[in-house]
């Protein structure tokens, strides 16, 4: 199985420039807007490919009530990552905005945690006593603003 694929709301159409510009996808339960570019940009990605050249420590966070994405893609997408770790949490579904974030969070911050990863500067993710915080914005070049997380 491969690990991720284009989204299911634009796979029937079989042709890139039949993709409307924005397209509802039903997430959760509920309907979210995406862009064309969205679905083109995974259109031909072969995504186990470029999850293989990944050559970072990665946390794979998937809810064990997700009906959005089958666990089974986070399996393989974490057999393919050379170095991943895959962790359910317990009652989330495909997002994790709920009470089930603060889990989510906590596995995030303990992965991150100075130690865990030797990649990981100390204080980008985890404060020296442990507690989580966002971690800041950088500039990226060409100057827009992203948080690497």
């Amino acid at each position: 199985m491969t690990a991720l694929r284009a989204p299911a709301t634009v796979r029937p159409l079989r042709d890139p420039r039949a993709v409307p510009w924005t397209y509802a996808a039903r997430v959760d339960g509920r309907d979210i807007v995406l862009g064309r570019r969205y679905a083109l940009d995974a259109w031909d990605l072969d995504v186990d490919a470029a999850l293989g050249r990944l050559r970072a420590p990665v946390l794979l966070l998937h809810g064990d009530r997700d009906a959005d994405a089958p666990i089974e893609a986070s399996e393989a997408a974490a057999r393919i990552l050379p170095d991943a770790r895959l962790e359910r949490v317990a009652g989330a579904a495909h997002g994790f905005g709920d009470e089930r974030l603060t889990a989510a969070m906590g596995s995030t911050a303990r992965f991150l945690s100075p130690g865990a990863a030797s990649w990981v500067r100390r204080g980008t993710a985890v404060e020296p006593d442990g507690a989580a915080r966002p971690p800041a914005p950088r500039k990226l070049p060409g100057g827009s603003d992203t948080i690497l997380m």
